[in-house]
């Protein structure tokens, strides 16, 4: 239940064209998710973001021809 409502980098490192875990997280933030969680946020080790918001985003990112796909994004679903 907890992987369908939320979702951390590393879990979407099979997204084409987003980089690393790290730099996915901010690349997100960036982007306009709000981490639930993470460094910033709480002091957690790694951001986690909610999953709907995250799909939305990767959505409209795939939509705008940024060439994302959603390879493992439903992984643990």
């Amino acid at each position: 239940m907890f992987r369908r409502e939320y979702v951390t980098a590393p879990d979407l490192r099979g997204t084409r064209g987003l980089g690393t875990s790290k730099k996915l997280a901010l690349q997100l933030i960036d982007m306009g998710a709000r981490p639930v969680s993470g460094p910033s946020v709480d002091g957690g080790r790694q951001f986690l973001f909610r999953r709907t918001e995250i799909d939305a985003l990767l959505a409209r990112r795939r939509s705008a021809g940024h060439g994302a796909e959603d390879t493992d994004q439903r992984k643990g679903r």
